[in-house]
């Protein structure tokens, strides 16, 4: 685990961002001692993030059936229908 300033970080970005990448390690970025961000490998983000949070955009259901299936009532599905033809 390897902490930097932010201003060393806006300095040396392509340096820390090649060293990420190359070691695989995360990189914790500090302003004024408290933490503010960290700096991920790609291929570590990719593991993390599932593809069944992105709901209908993943093929599985089209935009207006994801859509209808979140209108709270009738009255505005029946608004968004009319709008629609």
């Amino acid at each position: 685990m390897k902490t930097v300033s932010v201003f060393d970080f806006r300095n040396n970005l392509a340096t820390y961002m090649s060293r990420v990448v190359k070691d695989e390690t995360p990189l914790f970025i500090n302003k004024f001692g408290s933490p503010l961000a960290v700096l991920i490998p790609f291929k570590k983000y990719e593991e993390t993030v599932s593809l069944d949070y992105f709901g209908f955009l993943s093929g599985s259901e089209k935009g207006m059936v994801f859509e209808d299936k979140i209108r709270r009532n009738k009255k505005e599905k029946a608004k968004v229908t009319n709008l629609r033809n």
